[in-house]
């Protein structure tokens, strides 16, 4: 993760990632800002990636629970 980079929700975080990607489709990043913004980006990805493999082994965890009392 870079130095400046925030944590976000993960809602927060794919609504960052459409911002930035909608403003490279719009033109509105500049190139003096373009490696910022998709090192922002990644980190961002790369947070939702994290979460998501999270969320994947609790919810496997909680499966697996409850086959077990079954």
């Amino acid at each position: 993760m870079s130095k400046n980079s925030k944590k976000f929700s993960y809602d927060e975080s794919i609504t960052e990632i459409q911002n930035i990607l909608n403003g490279l489709e719009t033109g509105k990043i500049g190139i003096d800002s373009l490696v910022t913004e998709i090192d922002k980006a990644s980190d961002l990805i790369r947070q939702c990636k994290n979460k998501l493999h999270d969320v994947e082994g609790k919810v496997s965890e909680i499966l697996d629970e409850d086959n077990e009392s079954e």
